[in-house]
């Protein structure tokens, strides 16, 4: 797996309890297949799927609350940014 630079984000987010998170974020895209092993630190990380990007995108508009704020954000203002030469 080979990540590779594809954007600098900037962004904020309200997180509850009257809390805004403010980030910059360098942006990395890699590709692996499904049998890579994901071993998650469950401090930062509640779960995990895989699944593709348009699939993702219609699951994040049907349930926006199942997802991080900046994910929404980098989905909903970033995704060309990030994904443009990946999707066909």
């Amino acid at each position: 797996v080979f990540p590779k630079y594809r954007a600098t984000i900037e962004y904020r987010a309200e997180v509850g309890n009257a809390m805004t998170e403010h980030e910059v974020v360098d942006l990395f895209l890699a590709h692996s297949n499904r049998d890579i092993h994901v071993q998650a630190n469950p401090d930062e990380v509640a779960d995990f799927e895989w699944i593709n990007f348009y699939d993702l995108c219609a699951d994040v508009a049907r349930n926006p609350k199942k997802y991080t704020p900046w994910l929404r954000i980098y989905l909903g203002k970033h995704q060309n940014q990030i994904f443009s030469d990946q999707l066909g």
